[in-house]
């Protein structure tokens, strides 16, 4: 090689780069006059164009990802024939064992990909072409085909990008995971398969210490996962048994739980005995927080009557306020009998805590020619399944926002797929199984 040890030296710019794995490179695409030259016979043999877009990851830069250190030895600008779409290609180079990734990066969405080998023969292109597949025991939905070439390139190759010229390209998804296959056109079986996983770009920014942030993703990408990272079944049923977890705890609880009577009277209202209060005798409440039920029975008839009762804490002065009110009405009309309204209610307050208490009770009722007899009874430590419902409404109100993001994701996800409408339920009977894995 016309070259020194560990360098190239291009055979038509004349400009030097350092060889990051001369044992297994075998082609230097310079990105000064964009040839493409075989480094054993440092001769030219194709042609590519210029730089398109940004480049985030200098040749060199080292970082980390998934646990594993790399070394970028080459970046690519990749083309969708027949279209605008351009991505770049990232060539790591793993440290400690010099094995090949790919991290492609398109509208600011990062993929970390791996070459893949299956145990046993492959299926011919026509399989392909089915809905999904499975592979490591997940299923993958065919989400794009399309034929790709390489625009420029910069770095170290061990294989001929202008050979053969345009590639086609299957892709297959299971967020965050991505199945892709490239085949020489005049092929049937794939010359390359690799295995990604959708990777943050903050995952990159951290991975490869960057100084600057990286700008903000565009849309949503074929592999990119639902926030939460979550699967929306696994969500589902883990919803489920939670709330079903807490409703039985309740229950339990409330069997343990025995409801006291700390209050019960009877009055009568008249006009002279309206709207004064009367304060009962206290009373001790023990144990833990509990919940009140206060019940009132009255003899209304064509009457209402109306009790405010204030519970005082003795011990902070705190006051906790109950209304409760009957009225019932009665009579004939047109020979048919009618009435409407009650003769007793009942009210809760919640948590209601251990503590020295007492009643104020304020009652009133209408006008009437017979006082009006009302009767209070207050209970403390009756059974509430207030909390379980709270629990479960928030719990089902969190799942629906869940799925109706996931669904939002997985339209979005799929709204450019050409394979969109042809998504099976059933899955394939193609099933592939990796000999290596990263």
């Amino acid at each position: 090689m016309s070259q020194l040890q560990d360098q190239f030296v291009c055979p038509e710019c004349k400009a030097r780069y350092p060889l990051l794995d001369a044992i297994n490179s075998e082609y230097y695409c310079c990105p000064k006059c964009f040839n493409v030259s075989s480094i054993a016979f440092n001769q030219a043999i194709g042609k590519l164009g210029p730089l398109i877009g940004e480049i985030h990851l200098p040749i060199g830069s080292k970082g980390s990802l998934l646990g594993h250190d790399f070394i970028v030895v080459a970046i690519a600008v990749r083309n969708e024939v027949g279209s605008t779409y351009n991505w770049r290609e990232y060539t790591l180079m793993r440290i400690k064992d010099k094995r090949k990734f790919f991290l492609a990066e398109y509208d600011n969405h990062w993929n970390l990909m791996e070459l893949v080998s299956f145990s046993g023969k492959l299926p011919n292109l026509q399989h392909y072409n089915s809905g999904n597949l499975q592979y490591d025991g997940r299923r993958y939905d065919k989400h794009s085909q399309y034929m790709a070439k390489y625009k420029f390139a910069s770095g170290e190759y061990d294989w001929n990008l202008t050979r053969p010229s345009e590639m086609r390209c299957v892709e297959f998804i299971n967020p965050p995971h991505t199945l892709a296959f490239e085949f020489d056109p005049n092929d049937k079986e794939p010359s390359s398969a690799f295995h990604g996983t959708y990777l943050t770009r903050k995952a990159i920014y951290n991975g490869f210490q960057l100084e600057l942030e990286l700008p903000s993703p565009i849309g949503v990408a074929p592999a990119q996962p639902t926030p939460l990272g979550v699967n929306p079944r696994t969500f589902g049923w883990g919803t489920l048994l939670f709330t079903a977890l807490v409703i039985i705890l309740q229950i339990l609880f409330n069997m343990s739980e025995a409801d006291r009577l700390v209050y019960h009277d009877a009055m009568y209202i008249d006009s002279t005995r309206s709207n004064i209060p009367q304060v009962t005798p206290s009373f001790e409440l023990t144990g833990r927080p509990g919940a009140m039920e206060l019940q009132m029975n009255s003899n209304t008839e064509n009457n209402w009557a109306e009790a405010s009762v204030s519970l005082v804490n003795e011990n902070t002065g705190k006051e906790e306020l109950f209304a409760l009110g009957n009225e019932y009405y009665s009579g004939v009309d047109e020979g048919e009998r009618w009435s409407e309204g009650s003769n007793s209610t009942t009210e809760h307050m919640c948590h209601i805590v251990p503590g020295k208490y007492h009643f104020v009770i304020t009652a009133s009722s209408g006008q009437s020619q017979v006082p009006v007899r009302i009767e209070l009874a207050m209970f403390w430590g009756v059974p509430s399944y207030w909390n379980a419902m709270f629990i479960s409404i928030v719990m089902l109100l969190i799942a629906v926002a869940f799925f109706g993001l996931h669904k939002y994701y997985d339209n979005r996800r799929w709204g450019y797929s050409q394979f969109s409408s042809k998504r099976s339920l059933e899955d394939s009977s193609i099933i592939l199984t990796p000999k290596t894995s990263l």
